[in-house]
């Protein structure tokens, strides 16, 4: 299938991966991902199928552990700040730094589009965007930009998945390497089942 992409006002464009359906208005399809478990009871395995299978397992424990169901996930949205800001050095710009109040909009931003079941920079049900949210918790602005995104991929690839389509995404590399940017907060949400909802806000304060 392929990849829908559509650009929005205020430069801040949606990012989309293909598993999304380009006539669905926004709205993600949801795909159930198969687990080795399912396959295992669906077919005849033999012990050293399993053990192998379990072995495979294991050596992602460390990984899969901070991945929980209808949870926040602090490591993929640190890591996504730091492939942003190799990408920012490779381009002769300046490293965003980190913004608690950011973070936690970010954070909410893709928990609320997770929970009420919607895809998009207008927030239902008033169709109000990122900027007037942090306006109204008393952020002041010079710029703001905003990239969202979904996937539900493996806990092992699914952060690279997610910033290599925004990096291939000129309206989307356009904001991760904005040089009017200084700030970054980045909130991943991993739900229940097996999507990763993805918000990344970028912005110059008024001071």
């Amino acid at each position: 299938m392929r990849r829908a992409a559509t650009p929005v006002p205020e430069a801040a464009p949606t990012a989309h991966d293909s598993f999304l359906s380009p006539g669905a208005a926004g709205r993600p399809v949801r795909r159930p991902v198969r687990r080795l478990a399912r396959r295992l009871t669906r077919r005849r395995t033999t012990l050293p199928a399993l053990a192998l299978a379990l072995a495979a397992l294991l050596t992602l424990t460390g990984q899969v552990a901070a991945w929980g169901a209808d949870a926040y996930v602090p490591a993929s949205e640190r890591e996504v700040v730091s492939r942003v800001n190799v990408a920012r050095a490779a381009a002769h710009l300046p490293a965003l730094r980190v913004e608690g109040r950011l973070t936690r909009v970010a954070r909410w931003r893709s928990r609320d589009m997770a929970v009420r079941g919607y895809f998009s920079h207008q927030i239902p049900p008033t169709s109000v965007r990122v900027m007037d949210v942090l306006r109204d918790r008393g952020y002041c602005t010079r710029s703001v930009g905003e990239a969202i995104g979904w996937n539900n991929e493996s806990p092992a690839v699914a952060t690279a998945r997610m910033l290599r389509m925004w990096m291939d995404s000129p309206p989307h590399r356009a904001i991760l390497l904005g040089k009017q940017y200084v700030r970054i907060g980045v909130g991943a949400y991993r739900t229940s089942d097996a999507r990763t909802m993805w918000t990344l806000i970028v912005v110059r304060p008024c001071t």
